[in-house]
């Protein structure tokens, strides 16, 4: 017997459309989704990082759009030896070899979410903060400032002034 009253992935984002503003959804989301599958993905990438560098690693976790439907995301867990440049739609974590830790760096939202976080910071501060987006407020206007790519560099052992590498 098939269970109607399960639904899609395709009916809940509908559902979700319908009921909150396009600007503040993909905020919440990303502010919410700390959750098992994203541990297990992220220790997933720390062991591979342990197989493939010998020192101190970074996880990145890139956000892709999903093409065909609105307000659904799949992360990218990538290990990378050095510490990436600040981006939209990314997170980084730092793998401490000696330690056996995983630090948090940052996330920083798409850059869409990021410009209205910045004209709304006001409002966003003054509310109770129940999702992270305090924090993730920080971290935009951190980018914003340059003190991200400053954290990058220092991580990545460069000087202050060197130039960034854009690939």
């Amino acid at each position: 017997m098939v269970n109607m009253t399960k639904k899609t992935l395709g009916s809940i984002v509908t559902d979700l459309n319908k009921q909150q503003t396009p600007e503040m959804v993909p905020v919440l989301v990303k502010a919410s989704e700390m959750k098992s599958e994203y541990m297990g993905n992220l220790l997933e990438a720390v062991d591979r990082g342990c197989k493939m560098f010998t020192g101190d690693f970074y996880i990145e976790v890139t956000s892709k759009k999903e093409k065909l439907l609105d307000r659904v995301y799949r992360d990218m867990f990538t290990p990378v030896l050095a510490c990436p440049a600040p981006f939209w739609d990314q997170t980084v974590f730092r793998y401490n070899r000696f330690d056996g830790q995983i630090e948090y760096l940052w996330t920083l939202p798409g850059m869409n979410e990021a410009y209205y976080m910045a004209e709304h910071a006001k409002e966003i501060m003054k509310q109770p903060d129940h999702t992270g987006e305090k924090q993730l407020l920080g971290f935009v206007i951190m980018a914003v400032n340059g003190k991200l790519t400053k954290m990058m560099k220092k991580y990545n052992n460069e000087k202050e002034d060197s130039p960034l590498l854009v690939s």
